[in-house]
């Protein structure tokens, strides 16, 4: 049978210590013990009695060896089950799976916990976690969010750009991750900045497809031209000017970040179309081809 709270706020720190030690080396249901052991622990302070400063380092014992992150996603856990008895007792029965608890912390409290544990029952963990990610509070302590410190009144700028991503891209399911990482891109191209890793490593493939892809251009055009000449007669080559070459149109209007950078750098952050020099709100039209005409 498994130790509920009230059992575990009786023991002594030791054998708090032995319950949760014992937690960890068995699965689902030791787990569920192993957080609350461990979350009194911390609240009481009895890993003191144990001989340890802190309660991660008595998790970080090589009886259970859980790194900080860990113990950190343990202690939310535990306070969150606390504090919602329903989504205790949820992981007490096994209804919810570890992983499912861990995402459901942000945004379940007592008023909705009906909500997201209904929810949590019928989707997988990652659909879970997008869906919490769409609708958690990011506000914790005087102000400021989670992980980014920023304030509420840069997360919802930050939001509202999100979704302007999501629409552009057409795919609502994007995460904030993906979409911050594709602001980080727009950020860089924009200011010239190129991450030396990156740099590195597509530095020898850029030049080369970009060299490769002018010379054939630059190749095909002329021989085009050189053709048409030599067929033409004194007056077609004095009324009519030779056709434009053709190009096959690429598969896809997606320009790789790092192409994006390498053309960027390339054009010292300015417009290279003929009398222009213009080096704010560029994009790639600017340096490239025409798509029509089969650049990029």
């Amino acid at each position: 049978m498994l130790l509920g709270m009230a059992e575990i706020l009786k023991m002594s720190g030791e054998k708090k210590r032995a319950v949760f030690v014992d937690g960890i080396k068995r699965s689902t249901e030791g787990r569920y013990e192993a957080i609350l052991a461990l979350t009194a622990l911390h609240v009481s302070r009895e890993y003191e009695q144990c001989g340890y400063s802190s309660v991660q380092q008595l998790a970080a014992d090589k009886a259970t060896q859980l790194s900080d992150r860990d113990v950190s996603d343990m202690l939310r856990v535990g306070e969150k089950l606390n504090e919602v008895p329903a989504l205790d007792q949820a992981f007490r029965d096994g209804a919810l799976c570890w992983s499912k608890v861990r995402a459901l912390i942000p945004v379940v409290n007592k008023d909705n916990f009906k909500y997201w544990i209904a929810k949590a029952t019928r989707m997988n963990t990652n659909r879970l976690e997008r869906e919490v990610g769409g609708n958690r509070d990011p506000v914790i302590r005087n102000g400021m969010v989670a992980l980014m410190a920023v304030t509420t009144h840069a997360w919802h700028r930050y939001q509202r750009l999100a979704d302007c991503i999501r629409k552009m891209k057409g795919d609502d399911t994007l995460a904030d991750s993906e979409c911050f990482e594709v602001m980080l891109d727009d950020v860089e191209l924009a200011y010239g900045i190129v991450p030396p890793a990156v740099e590195t490593s597509a530095k020898t493939s850029v030049e080369t497809t970009v060299e490769t892809s002018v010379e054939s251009s630059v190749e095909s055009s002329v021989e085009s031209s050189v053709e048409r000449r030599s067929e033409a007669t004194p007056h077609e080559t004095a009324s009519e000017p030779p056709a434009p070459p053709t190009h096959p149109l690429p598969a896809s209007r997606h320009i790789p970040a790092g192409v994006r950078r390498k053309v960027m750098a390339r054009a010292k952050g300015q417009c290279e179309m003929d009398g222009c020099g213009n080096s704010l709100s560029l994009e790639m039209h600017h340096f490239a081809v025409p798509f029509a005409q089969g650049g990029a």
